[in-house]
């Protein structure tokens, strides 16, 4: 039984060592070595197969052989001496009813014969009964130990083998622990995901039941049905096309495409000159507009009126020359908010004095939210007419502290991104570096570039964060925790997409980082050009199989609350990746 299910476990360990799986865009290293766990697994499967197979090795000897020993030289032995004893019975009671058989009247000296017969035949009877008693207690004794000790002996090697297994598993315990704590951030950015995008899609049903299908103010993409003329000029002939538009590059990309064949083509692309509604007197087709490059112009129909509005506005369209008006919508801004940056600063530095007076210590700080009634409640009573309320006590029991770090938290997540929308993809660039000191450099070098109030505002906040993992033993907010609340309030795109929900994963990696090496990132004086190799070894345990060296903090930051030098600057819109039509119409980006 025991070689069956060892046999069993390796077929086990093969299925795990082939085990392949695609994951779908590029991989973490965490994802990495999550899938990487089903080769180790069958390596720790076959290592205690090994000493499985020690262990039935020597149970040949310890407990097979000397039961087989016993078998044969014991219980055969003494099968025998019964077939003597039966046969030497036999013919005891055979002579024994023959002697009483035996007539009176017979001649002294043949009833003198017939007794010392007899009497041979009683002892010979009395020697095989007697040997056979003795061997039937032999065995009933020496079984005690003759079977007992082998299993005794087969007992301890198994219990060694379990032993074995027992310091086996101490050994890949951190393995373990590091292994586990990578799949508790697999699901916590999976469940965070998975919330963004049911919310996303919620409201891209709600913009599509209003007639809004826009991605946003700054580029648009959806679906326009391209006119050309029929052959002889009778009429046109719509031709479905996919759009995408990204103001700062002025190209438009048109890829035809059709749901029913399911076939993409080779896109047009050109650069767009200007844009003209179509009069409806002109062609016979609604919602209309020309564009043009060159010398070329091409007629689009939009979904409906209000989607031909939003391409116009997007493409700063405008209307036929005998109807021009002047009071057509511009796009609004993307600002970072009503508050000054002082103002914006000292609202920072006062909730974080709070949670590093009161909630240092309380377990799930930052992760756990709020009710959303009082952080509303307490943000308006926090700012007034623009300027923070001095008067509001944080420390007063009303605010308690999941209030506070969740105002801190919308504070963040209702302006635009800390990180800037600009520099969003060389965040994300640096994130997938390969080589920690690559990526160390890299998101070092992103901070360098950012503008200097969002540098400020953020290495305040990042060397609290690091005093808040300081005591991660207590609260449970590692690095890598802090960085699954923190990436998407602090990190995100420009314009929301399920593709953008997808970076989750490489966000947190930037966060974590700047948590970790908080010391190093956000020094006194930064180098616009860091070319240094990361400090103690490589990252953090979501990234390494070995937990770092946690770098030091520097002392708490008194709150500042001078004019930064410079205001914060509009940010340029990140370039949407190329969507790939579907049979219906693809979730357009919002605004965040």
């Amino acid at each position: 039984a025991q070689k069956e299910l060892s046999k069993a476990q390796r077929q086990v360990s093969e299925i795990l060592a082939g085990f392949k799986t695609e994951m779908i865009g590029d991989s973490t290293e965490d994802e990495v070595q999550i899938i990487g766990s089903f080769k180790e697994f069958s390596a720790l499967i076959n290592l205690v197969e090994d000493q499985r197979d020690m262990f039935l090795d020597q149970a040949e000897n310890r407990l097979l052989n000397p039961l087989d020993n016993f078998r044969h030289q014991e219980v055969h032995a003494t099968k025998e001496e019964k077939k003597s004893f039966e046969r030497s019975s036999t013919n005891y009671c055979k002579s024994l009813e023959a002697y009483l058989n035996t007539s009176s009247k017979r001649k002294d000296a043949q009833l003198q014969e017939a007794d010392d017969q007899m009497a041979q035949e009683t002892g010979l009877f009395l020697q095989h009964s007697c040997g056979y008693v003795q061997r039937l207690q032999d065995v009933q004794l020496r079984k005690t130990f003759d079977i007992v000790e082998p299993l005794l002996g087969f007992m301890r090697d198994q219990m060694t083998f379990y032993h074995q297994g027992y310091d086996l598993c101490n050994d890949f315990s951190g393995d373990f622990q590091q292994l586990q704590m990578k799949l508790q951030i697999a699901r916590e950015q999976y469940e965070q995901q998975s919330q963004q995008t049911t919310e996303l899609i919620g409201r891209v049903i709600e913009r599509a039941k209003a007639g809004d299908t826009s991605a946003g103010t700054l580029a648009r993409q959806g679906y326009c049905y391209l006119q050309k003329s029929r052959i002889g000029g009778l009429g046109y002939q719509s031709i479905k096309h996919y759009c995408q538009f990204i103001k700062d590059d002025g190209l438009f990309v048109m890829f035809p495409y059709n749901q029913q064949q399911g076939k993409l083509s080779n896109p047009d692309s050109f650069k767009l000159d200007s844009c003209t509604r179509r009069p409806t007197e002109s062609i016979e087709k609604r919602f209309c507009f020309d564009v043009t490059s060159g010398d070329k112009v091409y007629t689009l129909q939009g979904l409906n009126s209000k989607d031909r509005t939003l391409w116009m506005e997007v493409l700063d369209g405008r209307e036929p020359d005998y109807m021009m008006i002047d009071s057509m919508k511009k796009p609004g801004d993307r600002s970072t908010g009503i508050l000054a940056p002082a103002t914006q600063l000292q609202f920072v530095d006062k909730c974080i004095a709070a949670v590093e007076a009161k909630g240092m210590d309380e377990e799930g700080v930052y992760r756990l939210s709020g009710v959303a009634s009082k952080s509303e409640k307490l943000m308006k009573v926090m700012i007034d007419k623009g300027k923070l309320n001095d008067k509001v006590n944080l420390l007063d029991s009303e605010w308690e502290v999941k209030t506070i770090t969740s105002t801190l938290k919308n504070f963040f997540r209702n302006r635009e991104a800390l990180l800037t929308y600009k520099l969003y993809p060389e965040f994300l660039a640096a994130a997938k570096e390969v080589s920690p000191n690559d990526r160390f450099r890299a998101v070092h070098k992103c901070v360098t570039t950012m503008p200097p109030f969002n540098q400020k505002i953020l290495g305040v906040l990042m060397r609290h964060l690091a005093r808040v993992s300081k005591s991660a033993d207590v609260n449970k907010m590692h690095a890598s925790n802090i960085g699954v609340v923190f990436g998407p309030t602090l990190m995100r795109p420009l314009e929301e997409s399920v593709a953008g929900i997808m970076d989750i994963k490489y966000q947190n990696i930037v966060i974590e980082m700047m948590v970790e090496k908080c010391a190093e990132i956000f020094s006194e004086q930064t180098p616009t050009s860091p070319t240094g190799t990361l400090p103690h070894s490589v990252s953090h345990p979501a990234l390494r199989r070995a937990a770092p060296t946690a770098p030091g903090h520097p002392a708490p930051v008194a709150p500042s609350h001078a004019a930064p030098a410079a205001a914060v600057p509009a940010a340029a819109p990140a370039a949407p990746a190329a969507v790939a039509p579907t049979h219906a119409p693809p979730l357009a980006p919002t605004s965040a």
